[in-house]
C-alpha cells in the first residue's frame, strides 16, 4: 500500500485518507526560463484533527494567541512510504467551519525551487556588476585586443557606426591608406557570452554547470556592447561621499540625514526636532527649505565631466562641465517645501578621460524665524563633504553602455538560440545548461512493459506545423536590408511552410540582431557595418548584436589604425562575424546554411543543423506516434523518473511529452510520443583534418555513476586523461590531439567509453571512431581557379 507523508515544521500532519496529490511535469517546463523549475504546487484540505489543529494553533480562532503565521510559508516536505520525494513551503489558506465546529484546513504546497524569472525581475544587462572587467579605454587597449591571438573577454569587433570602410580604392574612408586609417575611438567593444553569465551568477547568487558552457560554439559568443548611436564613451561613475564626519556635521541636528555617499531628506518639525536659536522668539511657520551644492574644482585636465544626480536610485538629471575652474558650482538646488520629504539624492562623476579633481557637497537647512528683537532672521543648520585629488580612471563604464535588454530575456535569447534546457539540480540554485538533444541522450532507460494499462492506449498522430521559422530581430543595416531586398528572405533565418499540415507555426524568434559582414576583395580582412541604407548611411541603435570570434588571421592581413600615439599597419587580427571553430571545424550562428562572409563557402553547421534537426526530423518521421496511457509505477522507478529518460514498452521506445503522477494511488497519465533518434552519450567528433589538431568530446555518466575510458591509440595520439581513465564521476571533457596525418592514407582509430550505474552494473559501452583524412584538396580547373557547381559549392575530393 502507498501512503503519503506531509511534514510542517518537522511535525507530521494529519492527511485525508482519499485525499488525492498530483503532480504534473511537461517538456515545456525546461524550455522556458518562466517555467525553468521541477517545481510542485497542489493546494489540498487536511482534517482539523487535534494533532493538526495543535501544529496551526487553531487558526481558525483569531482569539489565539500562537506561534503559527499563516502569512509566512512554513517548512515542509513530501514522502512516499517514508521515501523523500519533495522538499518545499506550506501556505495555510484558511479553515473550514461546519456546525460550528473546524472541520478542515485548506494548505498549498510550494515545491523548494525558485524560478530565474522570479531572481531576474525587471532588471537590464546594465543593473550587473562589471567591476571584474575594469580596463581602461584607449588605443594601447584596443589594439591589443584586435591583435591578440586568444579570445578576451572584452575585445573589438571591426564595425563601424560612422564611415563606410573600402578597401584599396583611393576613397574617403579607404583603410588600406595610412592616411585613412580605422580610429580607436569608432569602435564599441563586445564581451564574452560566458562572461556575462558568471556576472549574473554572481549577482544572483546561482550557479550554472554543463559542457556547454565550455563549448567552443558557446565560448566564442559574443554581445556587442552597443546602445547609442556613436562610441561617445565616459569613465565608470566615481560616486562621491558625504557622510558624518563631515566638517560641522555631527555637531547639527540634520547629522542624521547623511549617510555613506547619499543625503537623506526628511521631515525637520521646527517643534521638536531643531534646536532653536538663542535669539529666537517665534517660527514664521513650519516651513523650511532644504538645499544641495556640490563644487567641482581644480580639474587636472579640460576634459568634460558629467556629474549625475540620482533621486531614489533613479536618474534625476546630469550637469555638464569641462577645464580647471575654481569654485565651478556644478550643482545648486533648493529642494523646496519641508513636508515634501522623504528621498535619498546620490551624486556621481563621469569623465571623458582620466581625472584628478577636488570637490565638496554640501547640504544645508534653513528656517525663518523672528528674533528677540523682533527682526526677521534664518536658521541654517549646514552639513558638509570635502576630498582633494579624487582620481578618475578612464575605465569603460560597462553599465550605461549596456544594450537595452532585460537580464532575462537575455538569457533566454540564449536558451533558444543552441535549444539549450535549464533545470535545477538538487540545490535550487544551481542549474544544469545542456543542448536538448544532449538531455535527451543522457538520460536513462526504463522498460515500463509490465506496468501498462493495456485495456486503453490511445494513439494519435502528431500534428505537424504547417509553419517552421527560426527569426532574429530585424536589422537596418545596409549589408542587412540588401540582402534582404536581392534574396527576399531574413539574412541568418530560416522559414519553411508546409501548407497540407495542421499543427500550427513552430516559430523560435531571438531578441538578438544578426549583422552580415563584408570581406574586401583579395584581403582576408573581414567588418561589419552598423549604418543604414545609402545615400545617408546614417548610424543607428541596434537591438542586442549576437557576434561568432573566429581564428587569428595571419596571412593577406593589412589595414592601418589609428591607437591615438600613432597610426599602425595591422597585420594579423580575430575576425567577428557569424563563424567559429569548434573541434576544428567550422561552425555557424547562422539558422540555415549560408555562404559565409569570411570564408567564402557555404558553412553547413549551421544552428539549426546543430540544436534543432534532431528534435524536428524525429516529430517529422513518418513512423512517429503521439501515445497516452496509464501505468502504476513502482517507486523504484517513481522516484527517479526524469523528463530526458527515455521509456520502453515492449521494444518500442519512446520520450516523455507529459506526466501526471497520482502521489496517493501511484497511477501515472503518459503522453509519449515516438523516439527514432539515435541515442549517443557524446557528440560523435568531426572528422579530423590532415593537419592534425585537438578535438574536445563532452561526456556525462549515468545518474549517480561513472564513465570509464579506454582504448589503444598510436603513440603519437595523446589523451586526456591518460588511458584507461580512472573512474570519471561528473561531466566533463575527454581532449584527444592527433599529429599531421603524412601516411598518405586515411587513419582511422577509437575509443571506448562505458557507462557505469551506481551499483557497478554497465549502463551502457559506445566506441567512438575518429577518421584522419590523408588530404585536403579541391578539383581545379586548368587555370587553376575551383571547379564550381552552379551552386557554387566548392567540390571535395
Amino acid at each position: 500500500m502507498r501512503t503519503v507523508q506531509l511534514y510542517v515544521d518537522n511535525q507530521r500532519l494529519d492527511l485525508f485518507q482519499d485525499e488525492q496529490i498530483q503532480i504534473t511535469s511537461s517538456i515545456q517546463n525546461i524550455q522556458d526560463i518562466a517555467k525553468v523549475f521541477t517545481d510542485f504546487t497542489q493546494t489540498f484540505t487536511v482534517p482539523a484533527s487535534p494533532n493538526n489543529n495543535a501544529i496551526f494553533d487553531h487558526y481558525y480562532n483569531n482569539d489565539n494567541d500562537g506561534t503559527f503565521k499563516a502569512k509566512v510559508r512554513a517548512s515542509a516536505r513530501l514522502e512516499i512510504n517514508q521515501t523523500p520525494f519533495r522538499k518545499g513551503k506550506v501556505q495555510l489558506e484558511g479553515a473550514n467551519i461546519k456546525d460550528g465546529q473546524a472541520e478542515s484546513y485548506k494548505i498549498t504546497f510550494y515545491g523548494d525551487l525558485v524560478t530565474l524569472k522570479d531572481l531576474f525581475g525587471d532588471d537590464k544587462l546594465r543593473d550587473l556588476d562589471y567591476s571584474t572587467l575594469q580596463e581602461e579605454f584607449n588605443g594601447a587597449n584596443v589594439q591589443s585586443a584586435i591583435e591578440s591571438s586568444s579570445a578576451q573577454n572584452v575585445m573589438y569587433p571591426l564595425i563601424s557606426s560612422s564611415k563606410v570602410w573600402t578597401y584599396a580604392d583611393g576613397g574617403t574612408y579607404d583603410v588600406s591608406d595610412i592616411t585613412k586609417p580605422i580610429e580607436y575611438t569608432e569602435l564599441f567593444p563586445a564581451i564574452k557570452d560566458p562572461k556575462i553569465i558568471d556576472l549574473i551568477e554572481a549577482k544572483y547568487g546561482v550557479t550554472f554547470t554543463g559542457n556547454f558552457l565550455t563549448d567552443q560554439r558557446f565560448t566564442s559568443s559574443y554581445t556587442w556592447w552597443k546602445n547609442r548611436e556613436t562610441p561617445d564613451f565616459t569613465s565608470e561613475p566615481y560616486p562621491l561621499t558625504f557622510n558624518s564626519g563631515g566638517s560641522s556635521c555631527a555637531a547639527t541636528d540634520i547629522a542624521g540625514f547623511v549617510g555613506t555617499n547619499q543625503v537623506n531628506i526628511s521631515y525637520l518639525s521646527p517643534y521638536t526636532d531643531i534646536t532653536t536659536p538663542v535669539d529666537w522668539q517665534q517660527w514664521t511657520g513650519a516651513a523650511g527649505n532644504h538645499h544641495i551644492r556640490v563644487h567641482i574644482f581644480n580639474t587636472s585636465t579640460s576634459n568634460t565631466w558629467y556629474l549625475d544626480t540620482y533621486k531614489n536610485g533613479t536618474l534625476n538629471g546630469t550637469v555638464t562641465g569641462s577645464g580647471d575652474v575654481s569654485n565651478n558650482l556644478a550643482l545648486d538646488f533648493l529642494y523646496n517645501t519641508n513636508g515634501l520629504t522623504g528621498d535619498v539624492w546620490t551624486f556621481e562623476l563621469r569623465s571623458d578621460g582620466a581625472l584628478t579633481f577636488d570637490y565638496t557637497v554640501q547640504y544645508y537647512f534653513s528656517i525663518p524665524y523672528i528674533n528677540t528683537s523682533s527682526q526677521y532672521d534664518t536658521l541654517t543648520l549646514s552639513c558638509s563633504f570635502s576630498e582633494s585629488s579624487a582620481s578618475i580612471t578612464n575605465y569603460l563604464d560597462f553599465n550605461s553602455s549596456a544594450p537595452d535588454i532585460k537580464v532575462g530575456d537575455w538569457f533566454s535569447g540564449i536558451l533558444k538560440q543552441f535549444n539549450l534546457t535549464c533545470y535545477p539540480l538538487t540545490d535550487d540554485l544551481t542549474f544544469q545548461i545542456e543542448p536538448l538533444d544532449q538531455w535527451y541522450n543522457f538520460g536513462d532507460s526504463h522498460d515500463i512493459t509490465p506496468y501498462v494499462d493495456v485495456k486503453d492506449i490511445k494513439i494519435d498522430r502528431p500534428k505537424l506545423y504547417e509553419e517552421i521559422t527560426f527569426a532574429w530581430e530585424d536589422s537596418k543595416s545596409f549589408m542587412n536590408e540588401n540582402f534582404l531586398e536581392t534574396n527576399n528572405r531574413q539574412y541568418g533565418g530560416l522559414k519553411e511552410t508546409f501548407p497540407l499540415y495542421d499543427g500550427g507555426k513552430y516559430e523560435v524568434k531571438l531578441p538578438f540582431e544578426n549583422l552580415l559582414f563584408s570581406k574586401f576583395t583579395g584581403q582576408n580582412l573581414q567588418v561589419g557595418y552598423c549604418l543604414t541604407k545609402a545615400p545617408d548611411y546614417k548610424p543607428y541603435i541596434p537591438k542586442p548584436v549576437k557576434l561568432y570570434l573566429y581564428e587569428n588571421q595571419t596571412t593577406d592581413v593589412s589595414f592601418y589604425f589609428d591607437n591615438d600615439s600613432t597610426v599602425d599597419e595591422i597585420t594579423n587580427y580575430m575576425p567577428f562575424g557569424t563563424d567559429c571553430k569548434r573541434n576544428l571545424q567550422d561552425h555557424s550562428m547562422n539558422f540555415g546554411e549560408e555562404v559565409s562572409s569570411l570564408l567564402l563557402e557555404p558553412n553547413p553547421n549551421s544552428l539549426y543543423k546543430s540544436f534543432y534537426y534532431p528534435y524536428l526530423s524525429n516529430l517529422f518521421n513518418d513512423k512517429t506516434r503521439i501515445v497516452t496511457l496509464e501505468c502504476i509505477l513502482p517507486l523504484s522507478i517513481l522516484t527517479k523518473l526524469t523528463l530526458d529518460d527515455a521509456l520502453f514498452i515492449r521494444d518500442k521506445k519512446y520520450r516523455i511529452n507529459d506526466m501526471k503522477v497520482n502521489l496517493t494511488s501511484g497511477k501515472c497519465n503518459l503522453v509519449l510520443i515516438s523516439d527514432w533518434v539515435s541515442v549517443r552519450r557524446r557528440i560523435q567528433p568531426d572528422t579530423v583534418p590532415t593537419a592534425g589538431g585537438c578535438i574536445f568530446i563532452p561526456i556525462k555518466p549515468p545518474k549517480g555513476g561513472w564513465i570509464i575510458v579506454s582504448g589503444t591509440l598510436a603513440e603519437d595520439v595523446t589523451v586526456t586523461p591518460s588511458l584507461p581513465s580512472d573512474p570519471i564521476n561528473g561531466q566533463t571533457y575527454i581532449r584527444v590531439c592527433f599529429p599531421s596525418n603524412t601516411t598518405g592514407v586515411q587513419v582511422v582509430q577509437g575509443l571506448t567509453f562505458t557507462g557505469y550505474y551506481s551499483d557497478g552494473t554497465v549502463a551502457w559501452t559506445e566506441t567512438e571512431y575518429f577518421q584522419q583524412v590523408d588530404s585536403d584538396s579541391y578539383l581545379l580547373e586548368e587555370g587553376g581557379g575551383y571547379l564550381l557547381q552552379e551552386d557554387f559549392f566548392k567540390i571535395k575530393l
